[in-house]
């Protein structure tokens, strides 16, 4: 894959020769594309590649997708979403599809993956939304209400608290948008004992 985006990425093939479909990593505020490495062998799904991706703001030892610490962080959004768009196209045009595309988002890249949800002028395969939340969208694709959304978060999450996900999970659903979410005994995380066996059986369905 010749990636030409200005946005830092990795990507790793698929165990199964020629396979289209591809899990896009977003990670979140002060990580990096470094941090998820572990998820192709995790997961052992052998049909899929993986997309791993920097945000485009340096943080801490990271990087961010938006300004957390009081900026205007619809100003960040609106720049990342381009710039994820952007790839995205880019993508279509080397033949990777968005119907066989699952975006991987946690934190803050589960905001982005949200945001890409309801803007993107094409069906997924899958969006996951880990332990995040959904920014408010004054405008939605005609895709949104057909795309399938999975969330999972934190009963004892501190940084994003549950009623936070819970709301945009009802702001979602008055969009129209159908929504799988569950809640599980963790913190801002991701649970291994729990909540990750379930993502890999939701993914499963996708392969």
């Amino acid at each position: 894959m010749q990636i030409k985006t200005t946005l830092q990425t990795k990507f790793t093939p698929a165990e199964q020769a020629n396979s289209k479909k591809l899990i896009i990593v977003l990670h979140g505020l002060g990580d990096s594309l470094n941090g998820y490495y572990w998820l192709k062998e995790e997961l052992n799904l052998p049909s899929f590649n993986y997309l791993f991706i920097n945000a485009p703001d340096p943080y801490g030892d990271g990087f961010s997708w938006y300004d957390l610490d009081g900026g205007d962080q619809q100003t960040g959004i609106q720049r990342s979403l381009k710039l994820l768009t952007a790839l995205l196209e880019e993508l279509k045009q080397e033949g990777w599809l968005s119907e066989n595309i699952i975006l991987f988002g946690f934190s803050q890249g589960c905001v982005m993956s949200l945001t890409l949800a309801l803007s993107y002028s094409g069906l997924f395969a899958g969006i996951c939304g880990i332990s995040g939340y959904l920014f408010p969208q004054k405008e939605i694709s005609a895709f949104a209400p057909k795309q399938n959304i999975l969330i999972t978060y934190g009963k004892y999450d501190e940084m994003v608290r549950p009623e936070v996900t819970q709301a945009s999970i009802a702001s979602l659903s008055s969009l129209g948008l159908t929504v799988q979410e569950k809640q599980f005994a963790k913190g801002h995380t991701i649970d291994f004992a729990e909540e990750f066996p379930f993502i890999t059986d939701w993914l499963k369905q996708l392969q």
